[in-house]
């Protein structure tokens, strides 16, 4: 592919990225009436490259996932795809390299123990063993998250309250992913959520905050997984940029390639995101499989939320709710329809408690 057949396809891309992100601005702004979505996007982006697209959608009912009737926004999708996949390379799965796609609701195999091998004398018989398998499905479930605007913002028709709008509908999906991913409280619950990739594992607690300290407890990490049989053919190690921060002030050669922005340490690619709170994770992403379809839009102007990252489930009587109407707010809520599930037990392992040069 040349320079400018590249140059096309990313322009081409960012195009559609654009025009999901006013399609979700105009569904905010109408809350949710699709003659008056159609209305706003003819006469506020009447250049708009995939106008028609988001228009002729905005006219349908259903949403960007609904398989059950011929995929009623099916013109939405090439839009949703381009936001998804601009989403995608910021998100710790997106930058993992390895890991296997499957679809939703189809069986595949799940590797419970290996096979060996040994050496074979002249005329002598081949050793057999067998490989232990069991099933797994991966059922669709949803991640999402809700970025409260204001009024003013959604009707300003500047490039930057448009951008600043994309960048917090992005940035809600990322957060919320890479925490849910790596967070070891995360459980899964049927039919709302997978476990967390950790979830269920035994920590590597951290030995002390000392370059001595996170030596050994880093090499520990990696014998939990080479213990288990996994075969390291793509790890990463998963922190949050404080966490590598603090490695990097041990000046010590272990971690003398690790920083906010990532690196590696023995050799292993480090993937940084705020999301992953405390902990410090080793995966190998060849044991990973997902499955990522899709991205659903809603938006109210008329609902009371908890403003909070945590919400309280149920509301108890110290919840604080915000009226949306009394502060003239619009909620625009995202949800990413995906699932991941580790091939073996043994994929991931952790360090809890670690707060190396602090």
């Amino acid at each position: 592919m040349n320079a400018l057949t590249q140059t096309v396809a990313r322009y081409d891309m960012e195009a559609k990225s654009q025009d999901f992100v006013r399609y979700a601005i105009a569904c905010a702004m109408s809350g949710g009436d699709s003659f008056q979505i159609r209305s706003i996007c003819e006469t506020r982006w009447p250049e708009a490259r995939y106008g028609a697209v988001i228009q002729k959608a905005a006219v349908e009912a259903g949403d960007t996932t609904d398989a059950t009737w011929a995929k009623p926004l099916a013109e939405l999708a090439p839009v949703a795809d381009a936001f998804l996949a601009a989403v995608r390379p910021r998100t710790l799965i997106g930058r993992m390299a390895g890991i296997r796609p499957a679809p939703f609701g189809v069986r595949f195999p799940v590797a419970t123990s290996g096979t060996s091998a040994g050496w074979v004398g002249e005329a002598k018989p081949t050793p057999v063993t067998a490989m232990a398998f069991g099933e797994g499905t991966l059922k669709p479930a949803k991640v999402g998250g809700i970025v409260v605007t204001t009024k003013e913002l959604l009707r300003s028709t500047s490039p930057e309250a448009e951008a600043q709008i994309k960048l917090d509908l992005e940035t809600a999906i990322i957060t919320f992913t890479d925490a849910q991913f790596v967070d070891p409280t995360v459980a899964a619950v049927d039919d709302v959520n997978p476990a967390s990739i950790t979830n269920g594992t035994t920590a590597v607690a951290a030995s002390g905050t000392t370059a001595a300290a996170a030596t050994a407890d880093f090499k520990a990490l990696v014998k939990k997984l080479t213990d288990a049989g996994i075969p390291l053919a793509s790890p990463y190690f998963l922190m949050s940029p404080t966490a590598a921060t603090g490695l990097a002030g041990l000046n010590v050669e272990m971690f003398r390639d690790v920083g906010p922005l990532g690196g590696s340490i023995m050799g292993i690619p480090v993937l940084t995101s705020p999301g992953v709170g405390s902990v410090i994770a080793l995966v190998d992403a060849t044991e990973i499989i997902l499955a990522d379809d899709g991205i659903v839009i809603d938006a109210a102007e008329h609902g009371s939320v908890q403003m909070d990252s945590a919400p309280t489930d149920p509301p108890t009587a110290s919840t604080v709710l915000t009226s949306f109407f009394q502060s003239n707010l619009v909620g625009i809520k995202a949800l990413r329809q995906m699932r991941w599930q580790k091939r073996r037990a043994g994929a991931a392992a952790y360090i809890s408690g670690a707060a190396y040069g602090g």
